[in-house]
C-alpha cells in the first residue's frame, strides 16, 4: 500500500511540474516553448511550427532515458526536421524523474510532432515530413516499450 502511494504521490508531482505553467489551457507564446512544460492536456494549436518542435525536442531531452534508444532516435529525427526548415536544436539535461512523468512527457511529445504534422503545408520539404513521420515512430516504438515493461 505504501508503495502504491509513493508511486501515486510521485506521479501527482510531476504532473504539477508539467503543468506549472498553466492550469488546464495555454499560457500563451510570450514565453521560451522550448524550455516551459504546459498542461499535459493543454490547447498547443496556437504554438508555431517551430515552437511544436522544440518543445517536442525538450521534453523528450527531460523525459528518463528508459526507452531502449527509441528516445534518443525520436530526438534525432525531430533535430534532422527542424534542420530541413532552418531550425537547429538543442536541449539542456536529461531525466531523472518518475517513469510515469517520463511516459507522460513521451505522449506529450507524441501529441506536439502529430499537431506539426497535421499543419505541414503541402508545399514543407519532404525531409520535415519523413523526419517528423520517424520520430513519431521511434516515440511509438517506446511507448510500446513501456507498455510491455509495465506489464
Amino acid at each position: 500500500m505504501k508503495n502504491g502511494f509513493m508511486s501515486f504521490r510521485a506521479v501527482m508531482v510531476g504532473v504539477a511540474m508539467i503543468g506549472v505553467v498553466v492550469s488546464g489551457a495555454y499560457a500563451g507564446t510570450s514565453t521560451n516553448a522550448a524550455t516551459e512544460y504546459l498542461d499535459p492536456n493543454g490547447d498547443y494549436s496556437r504554438l508555431t511550427e517551430p515552437e511544436a518542435l522544440k518543445m517536442a525536442y525538450q521534453v523528450l531531452a527531460d523525459a528518463n532515458h528508459d526507452y531502449n534508444g527509441h528516445r534518443k532516435g525520436a530526438m534525432i529525427e525531430i533535430g534532422r526536421a527542424a534542420k530541413a526548415v532552418g531550425l537547429e536544436l538543442a536541449a539542456d539535461g536529461g531525466g531523472r524523474e518518475d517513469q510515469d512523468v517520463s511516459d507522460a512527457r513521451f505522449h506529450l511529445a507524441k501529441r506536439l510532432l502529430e499537431q506539426v504534422r497535421s499543419r505541414l503545408a503541402a508545399g514543407a520539404p519532404e525531409a520535415e515530413r519523413v523526419h517528423i513521420d520517424e520520430a513519431l515512430k521511434e516515440i511509438s516504438k517506446g511507448l510500446q516499450i513501456r507498455a510491455v515493461e509495465a506489464e
